[in-house]
């Protein structure tokens, strides 16, 4: 039994997996398209990794209040790095918001929608879903094909082709 199913969606609404064990280790290499059905039943956890182009990575000083306030008052906080609407995105923050700063991910509602749907499609639930830029630890890169991806800190990420960097 594979203790997680790890998905990338991929920029073209393609797929790639992958099934992990109890300590993390890879059961296979990566897979081209949706798991199958044995797959994703086997799964204890199934976490998707979206493209980073389409998740702003922000982070806002910490918010005071009890947690639904600060979920509330979180957009508004936010809303003059965004070149949209409050309204059209959808906002993700930790469980815990204590601290000084507190990272957030921002994304188009309907972008979010479209990946939802394109894994419904296979009959695939996430129990998570993370920026690529999100799963690499601090100070790293990641060449991959033609697509880089870098992280310094928390939210001083980014994503581009290859050949820009």
């Amino acid at each position: 039994m594979s203790e997680r199913l790890l998905i990338r969606l991929l920029a073209d609404d393609g797929l790639t997996w992958l099934a992990q064990d109890a300590s993390g280790r890879a059961l296979s290499g990566a897979n081209a398209g949706a798991p199958p059905a044995q797959a994703l039943e086997r799964a204890q956890r199934i976490v998707v990794r979206a493209p980073s182009e389409d998740v702003l990575l922000l982070e806002t000083p910490g918010l005071p209040g009890a947690r639904s306030q600060a979920l509330k008052a979180l957009p508004f906080a936010l809303e003059d790095c965004l070149a949209g609407s409050v309204e059209d995105q959808h906002f993700s923050a930790p469980e815990r918001l204590d601290g000084e700063r507190i990272p957030v991910a921002v994304v188009a509602r309907a972008t979010l929608r479209g990946w939802l749907d394109r894994l419904a499609r296979d009959g695939i639930r996430a129990d998570a879903m993370y920026s690529e830029c999100q799963i690499l630890p601090d100070a790293s890169i990641v060449l991959d094909g033609e697509h880089a991806l870098w992280r310094d800190s928390t939210a001083a990420v980014r994503a581009c082709r290859t050949q820009e960097l």
